[in-house]
Protein backbone atom coordinates (compact mmCIF):
# COMPACT_ATOMS: atom_id res chain seq x y z
CA UNK A 1 0.00 0.00 0.00
CA UNK A 2 1.37 3.27 -1.28
CA UNK A 3 1.73 6.48 1.46
CA UNK A 4 2.15 9.84 0.97
CA UNK A 5 4.12 11.58 3.34
CA UNK A 6 2.17 14.45 4.35
CA UNK A 7 0.58 17.07 6.77
CA UNK A 8 -1.98 15.38 7.52
CA UNK A 9 -0.76 11.93 8.08
CA UNK A 10 1.51 14.01 11.13
CA UNK A 11 -1.03 15.53 12.22
CA UNK A 12 -2.99 11.58 12.89
CA UNK A 13 0.41 10.03 14.37
CA UNK A 14 0.85 13.56 16.78
CA UNK A 15 -3.23 13.22 17.57
CA UNK A 16 -2.72 9.98 18.82
CA UNK A 17 -0.11 10.89 21.14
CA UNK A 18 -1.80 13.73 22.38
CA UNK A 19 0.37 16.57 20.97
CA UNK A 20 -1.17 19.67 19.22
CA UNK A 21 -0.28 19.94 15.91
CA UNK A 22 0.20 24.12 14.52
CA UNK A 23 -0.49 24.62 10.72
CA UNK A 24 3.42 26.69 10.15
CA UNK A 25 2.24 29.99 9.31
CA UNK A 26 2.99 30.69 5.56
CA UNK A 27 4.27 34.25 4.74
CA UNK A 28 2.01 36.86 3.52
CA UNK A 29 3.01 38.59 -0.16
CA UNK A 30 3.43 41.65 -0.62
CA UNK A 31 0.80 42.63 -3.34
CA UNK A 32 2.27 42.53 -6.86
CA UNK A 33 3.03 45.69 -8.29
CA UNK A 34 0.57 45.44 -11.58
CA UNK A 35 3.14 44.91 -15.25
CA UNK A 36 3.34 47.99 -17.08
CA UNK A 37 1.83 47.59 -20.28
CA UNK A 38 4.27 48.95 -23.23
CA UNK A 39 4.30 50.15 -26.81
CA UNK A 40 5.68 47.83 -28.99
CA UNK A 41 9.29 49.42 -29.87
CA UNK A 42 9.33 50.43 -33.98
CA UNK A 43 12.26 50.83 -35.78
CA UNK A 44 12.91 53.86 -37.87
CA UNK A 45 14.52 53.88 -40.93
CA UNK A 46 18.23 54.56 -41.28
CA UNK A 47 19.39 58.32 -41.94
CA UNK A 48 21.90 58.49 -45.04
CA UNK A 49 25.27 59.13 -44.44
CA UNK A 50 27.07 62.65 -45.84
CA UNK A 51 29.20 62.33 -48.10
CA UNK A 52 32.68 62.75 -46.55
CA UNK A 53 31.36 63.07 -43.31
CA UNK A 54 33.30 60.46 -40.87
CA UNK A 55 30.11 58.14 -39.20
CA UNK A 56 29.85 58.13 -35.56
CA UNK A 57 30.66 54.93 -33.45
CA UNK A 58 27.99 52.78 -33.03
CA UNK A 59 26.17 52.48 -30.11
CA UNK A 60 25.96 49.26 -28.02
CA UNK A 61 22.44 47.61 -28.81
CA UNK A 62 19.69 47.87 -25.64
CA UNK A 63 19.28 44.87 -23.74
CA UNK A 64 15.73 43.32 -25.37
CA UNK A 65 12.64 44.35 -23.47
CA UNK A 66 10.38 41.70 -21.51
CA UNK A 67 7.23 41.14 -23.40
CA UNK A 68 4.11 42.76 -21.96
CA UNK A 69 1.83 40.16 -20.39
CA UNK A 70 -1.32 39.73 -22.02
CA UNK A 71 -3.83 40.57 -19.63
CA UNK A 72 -6.59 37.74 -20.36
CA UNK A 73 -6.14 33.84 -20.43
CA UNK A 74 -9.46 31.78 -22.04
CA UNK A 75 -10.36 28.50 -20.32
CA UNK A 76 -12.04 25.81 -22.51
CA UNK A 77 -14.16 23.89 -20.15
CA UNK A 78 -16.13 20.66 -20.73
CA UNK A 79 -19.27 21.53 -19.15
CA UNK A 80 -21.24 25.23 -18.18
CA UNK A 81 -21.68 26.81 -15.04
CA UNK A 82 -24.79 25.81 -12.89
CA UNK A 83 -23.66 27.12 -9.12
CA UNK A 84 -21.24 28.67 -7.06
CA UNK A 85 -22.52 28.41 -4.08
CA UNK A 86 -19.88 25.98 -1.98
CA UNK A 87 -22.47 24.94 0.34
CA UNK A 88 -24.68 23.45 -2.45
CA UNK A 89 -22.55 22.66 -5.40
CA UNK A 90 -21.39 19.14 -6.44
CA UNK A 91 -19.78 19.80 -9.99
CA UNK A 92 -16.58 19.52 -10.93
CA UNK A 93 -16.60 22.51 -13.19
CA UNK A 94 -18.63 24.41 -10.18
CA UNK A 95 -15.62 23.43 -8.09
CA UNK A 96 -12.84 24.75 -10.14
CA UNK A 97 -14.23 27.78 -11.41
CA UNK A 98 -14.94 28.83 -7.63
CA UNK A 99 -12.06 27.69 -6.51
CA UNK A 100 -10.07 31.37 -7.49
CA UNK A 101 -12.96 32.98 -5.87
CA UNK A 102 -13.30 31.56 -2.33
CA UNK A 103 -11.06 30.21 0.23
CA UNK A 104 -11.11 27.59 3.15
CA UNK A 105 -9.35 28.16 6.30
CA UNK A 106 -6.79 25.69 4.93
CA UNK A 107 -5.69 24.38 1.72
CA UNK A 108 -3.56 22.14 -0.78
CA UNK A 109 -0.27 23.20 -1.55
CA UNK A 110 0.13 23.57 -5.09
CA UNK A 111 0.21 20.33 -6.87
CA UNK A 112 0.68 18.16 -3.72
CA UNK A 113 -1.74 16.42 -1.49
CA UNK A 114 -0.14 18.26 1.42
CA UNK A 115 -2.10 20.70 3.65
CA UNK A 116 -0.69 24.35 4.63
CA UNK A 117 -2.43 27.58 5.72
CA UNK A 118 -5.14 29.34 3.90
CA UNK A 119 -7.11 31.88 5.62
CA UNK A 120 -6.15 30.45 8.68
CA UNK A 121 -2.31 31.26 10.08
CA UNK A 122 -2.35 28.76 12.32
CA UNK A 123 -3.99 25.84 13.55
CA UNK A 124 -3.82 23.63 17.23
CA UNK A 125 -5.48 20.66 17.92
CA UNK A 126 -6.40 19.69 21.87
CA UNK A 127 -4.58 16.77 23.61
CA UNK A 128 -7.91 14.70 23.67
CA UNK A 129 -8.12 15.77 19.67
CA UNK A 130 -11.46 16.95 20.31
CA UNK A 131 -11.10 20.75 19.88
CA UNK A 132 -9.40 22.49 16.85
CA UNK A 133 -8.54 26.38 17.37
CA UNK A 134 -7.81 28.43 14.12
CA UNK A 135 -6.28 32.04 14.14
CA UNK A 136 -7.25 34.20 11.19
CA UNK A 137 -4.68 36.05 8.86
CA UNK A 138 -5.33 39.51 9.94
CA UNK A 139 -6.83 42.37 7.55
CA UNK A 140 -8.35 40.04 4.70
CA UNK A 141 -11.59 41.38 2.90
CA UNK A 142 -13.86 40.20 0.70
CA UNK A 143 -14.73 41.17 -2.28
CA UNK A 144 -17.08 44.27 -3.47
CA UNK A 145 -16.55 46.23 -0.22
CA UNK A 146 -18.28 43.22 1.55
CA UNK A 147 -16.55 44.11 4.64
CA UNK A 148 -13.15 42.60 6.39
CA UNK A 149 -13.46 38.51 6.61
CA UNK A 150 -14.13 37.66 10.56
CA UNK A 151 -14.39 34.68 12.52
CA UNK A 152 -18.44 35.22 12.63
CA UNK A 153 -18.03 34.29 8.69
CA UNK A 154 -16.54 31.44 9.17
CA UNK A 155 -19.09 30.20 12.23
CA UNK A 156 -21.97 31.17 9.75
CA UNK A 157 -20.39 29.23 6.96
CA UNK A 158 -19.90 26.18 8.99
CA UNK A 159 -23.36 26.62 10.46
CA UNK A 160 -24.96 27.37 7.46
CA UNK A 161 -23.56 23.79 5.58
CA UNK A 162 -24.36 21.68 9.17
CA UNK A 163 -27.80 23.38 9.10
CA UNK A 164 -30.19 20.70 7.46
CA UNK A 165 -32.62 23.75 5.82
CA UNK A 166 -29.61 24.28 3.34
CA UNK A 167 -29.69 20.83 2.27
CA UNK A 168 -26.23 20.91 1.51
CA UNK A 169 -24.61 17.44 0.22
CA UNK A 170 -21.37 18.08 2.30
CA UNK A 171 -23.44 18.51 5.96
CA UNK A 172 -22.39 15.17 6.91
CA UNK A 173 -18.75 15.66 6.34
CA UNK A 174 -19.29 17.70 9.18
CA UNK A 175 -21.25 15.57 11.03
CA UNK A 176 -18.93 15.12 14.33
CA UNK A 177 -18.68 18.99 14.64
CA UNK A 178 -20.58 19.77 17.72
CA UNK A 179 -20.21 23.90 18.07
CA UNK A 180 -18.16 26.31 16.34
CA UNK A 181 -17.13 29.21 18.41
CA UNK A 182 -15.72 32.65 17.90
CA UNK A 183 -13.86 33.88 21.18
CA UNK A 184 -12.59 37.02 19.22
CA UNK A 185 -12.86 38.39 15.75
CA UNK A 186 -9.72 36.73 14.57
CA UNK A 187 -9.99 33.01 16.92
CA UNK A 188 -12.17 30.15 15.25
CA UNK A 189 -12.70 26.97 17.63
CA UNK A 190 -14.22 23.70 16.50
CA UNK A 191 -15.65 21.56 18.93
CA UNK A 192 -15.95 17.49 17.70
CA UNK A 193 -18.04 15.10 19.46
CA UNK A 194 -15.94 12.40 18.76
CA UNK A 195 -12.45 12.58 16.60
CA UNK A 196 -12.63 13.07 13.08
CA UNK A 197 -9.32 12.19 11.06
CA UNK A 198 -10.59 13.48 7.84
CA UNK A 199 -11.77 17.48 9.49
CA UNK A 200 -8.32 19.32 7.64
CA UNK A 201 -9.30 17.37 4.40
CA UNK A 202 -13.15 18.76 4.41
CA UNK A 203 -11.71 22.01 5.51
CA UNK A 204 -9.45 21.69 2.25
CA UNK A 205 -11.99 21.27 0.01
CA UNK A 206 -15.17 23.13 -1.50
CA UNK A 207 -17.29 22.53 1.38
CA UNK A 208 -14.50 24.66 3.28
CA UNK A 209 -14.74 27.53 1.04
CA UNK A 210 -15.22 30.90 3.40
CA UNK A 211 -18.17 33.11 2.52
CA UNK A 212 -19.62 35.96 3.74
CA UNK A 213 -22.19 35.92 6.66
CA UNK A 214 -23.14 40.00 4.80
CA UNK A 215 -23.44 38.72 1.47
CA UNK A 216 -25.28 35.49 1.84
CA UNK A 217 -27.99 37.33 3.77
CA UNK A 218 -28.23 40.04 1.25
CA UNK A 219 -28.15 37.93 -1.56
CA UNK A 220 -30.29 34.50 0.01
CA UNK A 221 -31.62 32.83 -2.77
CA UNK A 222 -29.44 34.33 -5.19
CA UNK A 223 -26.06 33.33 -3.39
CA UNK A 224 -25.43 30.79 -6.11
CA UNK A 225 -25.05 33.68 -8.44
CA UNK A 226 -23.46 36.15 -6.28
CA UNK A 227 -20.37 34.65 -4.98
CA UNK A 228 -18.60 36.95 -2.85
CA UNK A 229 -15.15 35.60 -1.64
CA UNK A 230 -11.66 36.63 -0.50
CA UNK A 231 -9.36 35.01 -3.44
CA UNK A 232 -7.39 36.27 -5.75
CA UNK A 233 -10.46 36.49 -8.28
CA UNK A 234 -13.86 37.72 -8.05
CA UNK A 235 -16.88 37.06 -10.30
CA UNK A 236 -17.48 40.02 -13.20
CA UNK A 237 -20.44 38.46 -14.93
CA UNK A 238 -21.65 34.95 -15.96
CA UNK A 239 -23.50 34.44 -19.25
CA UNK A 240 -25.01 30.90 -19.33
CA UNK A 241 -24.03 28.77 -22.20
CA UNK A 242 -21.72 31.51 -23.55
CA UNK A 243 -18.96 32.35 -20.39
CA UNK A 244 -17.85 33.21 -17.03
CA UNK A 245 -15.69 36.10 -16.54
CA UNK A 246 -13.81 36.91 -13.18
CA UNK A 247 -11.27 39.76 -12.57
CA UNK A 248 -8.93 39.97 -10.40
CA UNK A 249 -9.04 41.89 -7.21
CA UNK A 250 -6.25 44.16 -6.09
CA UNK A 251 -6.52 43.78 -2.48
CA UNK A 252 -5.98 40.21 -2.11
CA UNK A 253 -4.57 39.62 1.11
CA UNK A 254 -1.89 37.42 -0.85
CA UNK A 255 -0.65 39.81 -3.79
CA UNK A 256 -3.03 40.76 -6.51
CA UNK A 257 -2.43 38.09 -9.06
CA UNK A 258 -0.72 38.77 -12.87
CA UNK A 259 -4.07 38.02 -14.98
CA UNK A 260 -6.43 40.76 -15.21
CA UNK A 261 -9.19 38.53 -15.81
CA UNK A 262 -9.80 35.09 -16.53
CA UNK A 263 -12.55 33.67 -19.17
CA UNK A 264 -13.90 30.74 -18.79
CA UNK A 265 -15.58 28.96 -21.99
CA UNK A 266 -18.07 26.06 -21.93
CA UNK A 267 -17.09 23.74 -24.68
CA UNK A 268 -19.40 20.56 -23.98
CA UNK A 269 -18.44 19.05 -27.67
CA UNK A 270 -14.84 17.78 -27.41
CA UNK A 271 -13.59 18.51 -31.38
CA UNK A 272 -14.84 21.54 -31.03
CA UNK A 273 -13.20 22.41 -27.99
CA UNK A 274 -9.83 20.77 -29.60
CA UNK A 275 -10.11 22.93 -32.73
CA UNK A 276 -10.57 25.96 -30.56
CA UNK A 277 -7.60 25.23 -28.95
CA UNK A 278 -5.83 24.73 -31.96
CA UNK A 279 -6.75 28.02 -33.55
CA UNK A 280 -5.71 29.55 -30.09
CA UNK A 281 -8.80 30.40 -29.16
CA UNK A 282 -8.32 28.97 -26.28
CA UNK A 283 -5.24 28.89 -23.91
CA UNK A 284 -5.57 26.19 -21.66
CA UNK A 285 -7.69 22.59 -22.06
CA UNK A 286 -8.07 19.44 -20.45
CA UNK A 287 -6.79 16.76 -22.77
CA UNK A 288 -9.32 13.08 -22.08
CA UNK A 289 -8.37 12.05 -25.68
CA UNK A 290 -5.54 9.75 -26.35
CA UNK A 291 -4.43 10.45 -30.32
CA UNK A 292 -4.67 14.29 -29.12
CA UNK A 293 -2.76 13.80 -26.32
CA UNK A 294 0.00 12.26 -28.77
CA UNK A 295 -0.29 14.85 -31.10
CA UNK A 296 0.31 17.38 -28.21
CA UNK A 297 3.55 16.06 -26.82
CA UNK A 298 4.94 16.35 -30.25
CA UNK A 299 3.75 20.07 -30.51
CA UNK A 300 6.46 22.77 -30.05
CA UNK A 301 3.54 25.18 -29.35
CA UNK A 302 1.69 22.77 -26.98
CA UNK A 303 2.88 22.46 -23.24
CA UNK A 304 1.39 19.63 -21.16
CA UNK A 305 0.91 19.53 -17.62
CA UNK A 306 0.13 16.22 -16.30
CA UNK A 307 -0.20 14.93 -12.66
CA UNK A 308 -1.69 11.12 -11.71
CA UNK A 309 -5.01 12.04 -10.29
CA UNK A 310 -6.81 11.43 -7.20
CA UNK A 311 -9.89 9.73 -8.98
CA UNK A 312 -11.98 6.92 -10.51
CA UNK A 313 -13.46 6.06 -13.56
CA UNK A 314 -16.03 3.32 -13.04
CA UNK A 315 -19.69 1.97 -14.79
CA UNK A 316 -22.08 1.63 -12.44
CA UNK A 317 -25.40 -0.11 -12.08
CA UNK A 318 -28.61 0.36 -10.11
CA UNK A 319 -29.15 -2.71 -8.24
CA UNK A 320 -33.07 -1.59 -7.44
CA UNK A 321 -33.52 -1.91 -11.43
CA UNK A 322 -34.24 -5.12 -12.85
CA UNK A 323 -31.94 -7.44 -14.05
CA UNK A 324 -29.32 -5.30 -12.05
CA UNK A 325 -31.02 -5.98 -8.40
CA UNK A 326 -29.35 -10.00 -9.02
CA UNK A 327 -25.74 -10.36 -8.69
CA UNK A 328 -24.82 -12.85 -11.23
CA UNK A 329 -26.32 -10.33 -13.91
CA UNK A 330 -23.81 -7.58 -12.52
CA UNK A 331 -20.88 -10.22 -12.81
CA UNK A 332 -22.03 -10.93 -15.95
CA UNK A 333 -21.49 -7.32 -16.97
CA UNK A 334 -17.84 -7.27 -15.46
CA UNK A 335 -16.67 -10.55 -17.36
CA UNK A 336 -18.20 -9.55 -20.39
CA UNK A 337 -15.72 -6.56 -20.60
CA UNK A 338 -12.11 -7.04 -21.66
CA UNK A 339 -10.37 -4.37 -19.26
CA UNK A 340 -6.68 -4.78 -20.41
CA UNK A 341 -8.04 -4.28 -24.29
CA UNK A 342 -9.55 -1.16 -22.86
CA UNK A 343 -7.50 0.47 -20.55
CA UNK A 344 -4.18 -0.40 -22.34
CA UNK A 345 -5.60 0.03 -25.76
CA UNK A 346 -8.17 2.76 -25.19
CA UNK A 347 -6.29 5.33 -23.10
CA UNK A 348 -2.60 4.47 -24.03
CA UNK A 349 -0.32 5.86 -20.67
CA UNK A 350 -3.23 8.49 -19.65
CA UNK A 351 -4.37 6.11 -16.91
CA UNK A 352 -3.54 3.42 -14.97
CA UNK A 353 -5.95 0.09 -14.20
CA UNK A 354 -8.10 0.23 -11.29
CA UNK A 355 -8.94 -2.72 -9.32
CA UNK A 356 -10.98 -1.32 -6.86
CA UNK A 357 -13.32 2.07 -5.98
CA UNK A 358 -9.59 4.23 -4.45
CA UNK A 359 -7.05 5.75 -6.38
CA UNK A 360 -3.11 5.31 -5.58
CA UNK A 361 -2.28 8.49 -3.36
CA UNK A 362 -5.45 7.78 -0.33
CA UNK A 363 -4.80 6.30 2.15
CA UNK A 364 -6.98 3.47 1.98
CA UNK A 365 -6.24 2.16 -1.49
CA UNK A 366 -5.06 -1.49 -1.81
CA UNK A 367 -4.69 -3.68 -4.80
CA UNK A 368 -5.02 -6.63 -2.63
CA UNK A 369 -8.84 -7.11 -4.18
CA UNK A 370 -10.82 -9.84 -5.52
CA UNK A 371 -9.96 -9.89 -9.45
CA UNK A 372 -12.81 -10.97 -11.81
CA UNK A 373 -11.00 -12.07 -15.03
CA UNK A 374 -12.47 -11.16 -18.58
CA UNK A 375 -14.36 -14.67 -19.47
CA UNK A 376 -17.26 -14.45 -21.68
CA UNK A 377 -18.61 -18.04 -21.70
CA UNK A 378 -18.36 -17.36 -17.96
CA UNK A 379 -20.69 -14.50 -18.31
CA UNK A 380 -23.01 -16.49 -20.43
CA UNK A 381 -23.03 -18.87 -18.09
CA UNK A 382 -24.28 -16.41 -15.39
CA UNK A 383 -27.06 -15.26 -17.54
CA UNK A 384 -28.89 -18.12 -18.32
CA UNK A 385 -28.27 -19.36 -14.51
CA UNK A 386 -30.01 -15.60 -13.86
CA UNK A 387 -32.83 -16.39 -16.22
CA UNK A 388 -31.59 -14.92 -19.38
CA UNK A 389 -30.18 -16.95 -22.12
CA UNK A 390 -29.94 -14.82 -24.47
CA UNK A 391 -29.27 -12.25 -22.81
CA UNK A 392 -31.75 -8.46 -22.21
CA UNK A 393 -31.90 -4.88 -23.21
CA UNK A 394 -31.13 -1.73 -20.99
CA UNK A 395 -29.95 1.49 -21.47
CA UNK A 396 -26.63 3.07 -20.70
CA UNK A 397 -26.47 6.35 -19.18
CA UNK A 398 -23.14 8.44 -20.89
CA UNK A 399 -21.61 11.95 -20.38
CA UNK A 400 -21.03 13.96 -23.42
CA UNK A 401 -17.56 13.98 -23.13
CA UNK A 402 -14.72 11.60 -24.54
CA UNK A 403 -13.29 10.27 -21.88
CA UNK A 404 -16.57 9.16 -21.30
CA UNK A 405 -18.54 7.71 -24.61
CA UNK A 406 -15.18 6.20 -25.93
CA UNK A 407 -14.68 3.80 -23.23
CA UNK A 408 -18.64 3.56 -23.39
CA UNK A 409 -18.80 2.50 -26.98
CA UNK A 410 -15.79 -0.39 -26.44
CA UNK A 411 -17.83 -1.76 -23.15
CA UNK A 412 -21.23 -1.72 -25.26
CA UNK A 413 -19.42 -3.78 -27.97
CA UNK A 414 -18.23 -6.14 -25.33
CA UNK A 415 -21.54 -6.69 -23.56
CA UNK A 416 -23.39 -6.93 -27.38
CA UNK A 417 -20.78 -10.46 -27.44
CA UNK A 418 -22.45 -11.63 -25.27
CA UNK A 419 -26.35 -10.97 -25.79
CA UNK A 420 -26.75 -7.56 -23.52
CA UNK A 421 -27.65 -4.97 -25.67
CA UNK A 422 -26.74 -1.51 -23.97
CA UNK A 423 -28.51 1.28 -25.55
CA UNK A 424 -26.04 4.59 -25.11
CA UNK A 425 -27.68 7.52 -24.14
CA UNK A 426 -25.89 10.63 -24.54
CA UNK A 427 -26.74 13.13 -21.82
CA UNK A 428 -25.13 16.21 -19.86
CA UNK A 429 -23.58 15.99 -16.76
CA UNK A 430 -26.24 18.11 -14.97
CA UNK A 431 -29.10 15.71 -17.11
CA UNK A 432 -27.25 12.39 -16.22
CA UNK A 433 -26.64 13.44 -12.10
CA UNK A 434 -30.04 13.89 -12.18
CA UNK A 435 -31.36 11.00 -13.99
CA UNK A 436 -29.09 8.77 -11.70
CA UNK A 437 -30.34 10.56 -8.56
CA UNK A 438 -34.07 9.82 -9.60
CA UNK A 439 -33.65 6.59 -9.97
CA UNK A 440 -33.60 6.31 -14.03
CA UNK A 441 -29.91 5.11 -14.90
CA UNK A 442 -29.63 1.51 -14.93
CA UNK A 443 -26.61 1.57 -16.07
CA UNK A 444 -23.97 4.70 -16.17
CA UNK A 445 -20.25 5.43 -16.47
CA UNK A 446 -18.67 8.51 -14.44
CA UNK A 447 -15.48 9.22 -12.19
CA UNK A 448 -15.00 10.28 -8.90
CA UNK A 449 -12.79 12.56 -7.35
CA UNK A 450 -11.18 12.01 -4.11
CA UNK A 451 -9.08 13.41 -1.08
CA UNK A 452 -6.39 11.61 0.87
CA UNK A 453 -8.32 10.63 3.44
CA UNK A 454 -11.15 8.12 1.90
CA UNK A 455 -13.52 8.97 4.91
CA UNK A 456 -16.57 10.86 2.47
CA UNK A 457 -15.35 8.79 -0.29
CA UNK A 458 -16.19 5.56 1.30
CA UNK A 459 -19.67 6.85 2.87
CA UNK A 460 -21.08 8.57 0.13
CA UNK A 461 -20.66 5.73 -2.52
CA UNK A 462 -21.35 3.12 -0.32
CA UNK A 463 -23.14 3.66 2.72
CA UNK A 464 -27.15 3.61 3.13
CA UNK A 465 -27.03 6.82 4.77
CA UNK A 466 -26.16 8.34 1.11
CA UNK A 467 -28.85 6.67 -1.05
CA UNK A 468 -29.74 9.16 -3.56
CA UNK A 469 -30.28 12.05 -3.66
CA UNK A 470 -27.25 10.86 -1.87
CA UNK A 471 -24.45 9.65 -4.21
CA UNK A 472 -24.88 5.71 -3.32
CA UNK A 473 -25.91 5.77 -7.04
CA UNK A 474 -25.27 2.03 -7.11
CA UNK A 475 -27.78 1.18 -3.44
CA UNK A 476 -25.52 -0.76 -2.30
CA UNK A 477 -27.21 -1.76 1.20
CA UNK A 478 -24.94 -3.67 3.91
CA UNK A 479 -26.02 -3.36 7.42
CA UNK A 480 -21.62 -4.63 8.27
CA UNK A 481 -20.68 -2.24 5.24
CA UNK A 482 -22.21 0.37 7.25
CA UNK A 483 -20.54 -0.76 10.62
CA UNK A 484 -17.26 -0.71 9.01
CA UNK A 485 -17.34 2.74 7.18
CA UNK A 486 -18.91 4.32 10.51
CA UNK A 487 -16.01 3.23 12.52
CA UNK A 488 -13.47 4.28 9.73
CA UNK A 489 -14.79 7.58 9.57
CA UNK A 490 -13.95 7.87 13.47
CA UNK A 491 -10.65 6.11 14.12
CA UNK A 492 -7.24 7.64 14.47
CA UNK A 493 -5.26 4.56 14.42
CA UNK A 494 -3.74 3.99 10.40
CA UNK A 495 -3.58 0.56 11.18
CA UNK A 496 -7.30 -0.17 11.97
CA UNK A 497 -8.60 2.12 9.03
CA UNK A 498 -6.58 0.07 6.88
CA UNK A 499 -8.37 -3.03 7.77
CA UNK A 500 -11.83 -1.95 7.44
CA UNK A 501 -11.04 -0.08 4.08
CA UNK A 502 -9.45 -3.56 2.94
CA UNK A 503 -12.99 -5.17 4.80
CA UNK A 504 -15.54 -2.37 3.09
CA UNK A 505 -13.44 -2.90 -0.61
CA UNK A 506 -13.90 -6.62 -0.45
CA UNK A 507 -17.39 -6.95 0.20
CA UNK A 508 -18.32 -4.08 -2.55
CA UNK A 509 -15.95 -5.79 -4.86
CA UNK A 510 -17.62 -9.23 -4.48
CA UNK A 511 -21.28 -7.61 -5.11
CA UNK A 512 -20.34 -6.52 -8.21
CA UNK A 513 -22.12 -3.65 -7.86
CA UNK A 514 -19.27 -1.54 -10.29
CA UNK A 515 -16.91 -2.04 -12.87
CA UNK A 516 -13.96 -0.09 -11.59
CA UNK A 517 -11.84 0.94 -15.08
CA UNK A 518 -9.01 3.16 -14.60
CA UNK A 519 -7.31 6.25 -12.11
CA UNK A 520 -6.92 8.96 -14.96
CA UNK A 521 -3.99 11.12 -14.98
CA UNK A 522 -5.02 15.15 -14.93
CA UNK A 523 -3.47 16.32 -18.47
CA UNK A 524 -3.83 19.84 -19.22
CA UNK A 525 -2.81 21.34 -22.28
CA UNK A 526 -1.72 25.42 -22.86
CA UNK A 527 -0.50 27.53 -25.20
CA UNK A 528 3.62 27.64 -25.22
CA UNK A 529 2.82 31.73 -24.06
CA UNK A 530 1.11 30.05 -21.24
CA UNK A 531 3.70 30.09 -17.92
CA UNK A 532 3.51 29.38 -14.21
CA UNK A 533 0.27 26.49 -14.50
CA UNK A 534 0.35 23.30 -12.34
CA UNK A 535 -1.67 20.76 -12.88
CA UNK A 536 -2.36 18.99 -9.23
CA UNK A 537 -4.22 15.84 -8.02
CA UNK A 538 -7.55 17.22 -7.15
CA UNK A 539 -7.95 18.80 -10.83
CA UNK A 540 -8.75 22.16 -9.32
CA UNK A 541 -7.40 24.86 -11.65
CA UNK A 542 -5.31 27.09 -9.44
CA UNK A 543 -4.77 30.35 -11.46
CA UNK A 544 -3.68 32.86 -9.13
CA UNK A 545 0.12 32.28 -10.35
CA UNK A 546 -0.38 32.28 -13.76
CA UNK A 547 1.25 35.05 -16.44
CA UNK A 548 0.46 35.05 -20.07
CA UNK A 549 2.95 36.59 -22.52
CA UNK A 550 2.24 37.39 -26.28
Amino acid sequence: MRRIKSPILLAMALLLMGCAQPIPSAPTAAPAKPAESKPAATTAPAAPVAAGKPTEAAKPAAAPAKPAQVAALTVGMQYDSTNMDPATLTAVTDQQETGSIFEGLVRYKLGTTAIEPGLAASHTVATDGLEHTFKLRPNVTFHKDFGTLKASDVKFTLDRIRDPNTKSPWANLYRAVKTVETPDELTVKITLANPDPSLMVTLAGASGFIMSEKAIKQFSEQVNRNPIGTGPFMLDHWTPQTELVLVKYPEYWGGAPKLDRIVYKPVPDPSTMYAAFEAGDLDIIQVTDPDRYDKYRKDPNVQLSEIPGLITRFMGMNSRIEPFDDPKVREAVIRAVNMEDLVEGLFQGMSVRAVGPVAPGVDAHTADLPHYEYDPAKAKQLLTEAGFPNGFETTFNVPNIDRFTKPATVIQQSLQAVGIKAEIKIMDAPALLDAIAKGEAPMYILSRGQEPFADRLLYTWFHTGSFPPGQNWAYVEDKEVDTWIDEFRTSADPERRKQLAQNIQERVVKSHYYLWIDHEKHIFAMNKRVKNFQADPFRSLSLAPVEVYP
